[in-house]
């Protein structure tokens, strides 16, 4: 009787333990898909503009901001003589997701990082006009564009853009036309942003 009651203990504890770990397996699950709606719920979810498109727009719908780009050496490479000159047209965006997102900067060839000096907020449900004065210099033709987009959870993202260029006098002007999926930009490459850059 008393090796009956004692497996009948084992088992009820045993039995016990792993109820209290499928609980704990299950509340980690939903954790993550909590997080994870609340990621997809967050990330950018935007669109370029054509210049016609912008110019439809009513005045309470949209606003015009000018983009500073921080230059120094952690975010621009060293220019030299021969290189080329470029700057930005009016990047127009369209913000009707879920949430406000931040433009941060822009990653020019995969190597090159524009780093505004201000976090420029993209409202949810407006538009938005972005002018960059400053020009930059590229030992070659643009051959890629990403936006840096933050999310309001401190993720930051890179939209790859479609773009056109058009030369401008000593100038070749970049036109952003339409943006693909976000992704997650890595910690690792998030260095020229400081701790804007980091969750």
């Amino acid at each position: 009787r008393f090796k009956d009651a004692a497996t009948q203990v084992l088992s009820s504890a045993v039995g016990g333990l792993l109820t209290l770990y499928g609980v704990g397996l299950t509340i980690k699950a939903n954790r993550l898909d909590k997080s994870n709606d609340e990621r997809k719920k967050a990330a950018p979810s935007l669109y370029a503009l054509s210049e016609e498109t912008w110019s439809h727009l009513s005045k309470n719908s949209k606003f015009i901001r000018q983009l500073e780009v921080s230059f120094d050496h952690s975010t621009i490479k060293e220019a030299k003589k021969d290189d080329l000159q470029f700057g930005f047209k009016e990047i127009r965006l369209e913000n009707p997701g879920e949430s406000a997102c931040v433009f941060m900067g822009l990653l020019v060839n995969n190597d090159q990082w524009l780093v505004f000096q201000f976090d420029n907020v993209v409202p949810k449900g407006l538009s938005c006009g972005f002018t960059m004065p400053n020009s930059f210099k590229e030992s070659c033709s643009i051959k890629t564009v990403s936006l840096v987009m933050g999310d309001m959870l401190g993720n930051v993202y890179g939209i790859p853009t479609s773009f056109k260029t058009e030369k401008m006098g000593k100038v070749t002007k970049v036109e952003v036309m339409g943006l693909f999926a976000p992704a997650l930009l890595p910690e690792e490459k998030l260095v020229a942003f400081g701790d804007r850059g980091v969750k």
